[in-house]
């Protein structure tokens, strides 16, 4: 980090200045010479990611989801702009949950997002953790409410299946599909469905990530 800093030193270009800011760890200063390096050269990538990701380092996740739907606008076909505002929705939705709101409409906000990386990049198993684990914690949250919600919970059991089709050495994988199939079986308990399957299925989820 200190090297790459080093190599933008002298270099009187608004980009230069905004990464040397932003390595050297001068957040004020760096959010401010990106934001004029995006004026300056609105069809680079690196502005419009690294002012959303320090938005988001600072809790101000509309922000980041601003920058990030501006990239967008810009170029619809750049992965990591779908996948970080997915990101920035899923971690608005982790601080709404915390003060009592509800997250929902939020995490399927996220949601959309990322399954339009994932029609650019269907292979990407870390974009279906993404899916999944936002399907399980609309489940959890719905069941915090009482409104056990079993089909929205299956369709993340299926979206972890699918990460680990494409990558079954994914610990990440198997843990989050385990809680998933817990949180199923909680909601079919509640609506006085047999939990078993999904239980059963959650020891072996988490067997596979001890292996």
């Amino acid at each position: 980090k200190r090297k790459a800093g080093a190599d933008f030193a002298g270099l009187d270009h608004p980009l230069a200045r905004a990464f040397q800011a932003y390595l050297s760890g001068q957040r004020a200063s760096a959010i401010l010479l990106f934001e004029e390096a995006q004026k300056v050269f609105p069809e680079l990538e690196e502005p419009y990611e690294i002012l959303a990701k320090l938005a988001g380092l600072d809790g101000r996740y509309d922000d980041a989801e601003a920058w990030l739907s501006q990239g967008i606008k810009a170029d619809r076909g750049y992965i990591p702009y779908w996948s970080g505002r997915g990101k920035a929705k899923s971690d608005r939705a982790v601080k709404l949950y915390w003060t009592g709101k509800d997250p929902s409409p939020t995490l399927l906000s996220g949601i959309e997002d990322w399954q339009t990386a994932l029609k650019l990049d269907p292979g990407n198993a870390h974009l279906w953790r993404m899916v999944a684990q936002s399907y399980s914690n609309i489940g959890i949250s719905r069941q915090n409410q009482e409104r056990p919600d079993v089909e929205t919970l299956e369709k993340g059991v299926l979206a972890f299946q699918e990460s680990l089709r494409i990558d079954p050495t994914a610990v990440a994988g198997w843990e989050g599909m385990g809680g998933c199939n817990n949180n199923l079986a909680r909601a079919l308990l509640s609506l006085g469905r047999d939990p078993s399957g999904p239980w059963l299925a959650a020891i072996d989820n988490f067997s596979e990530a001890i292996k």
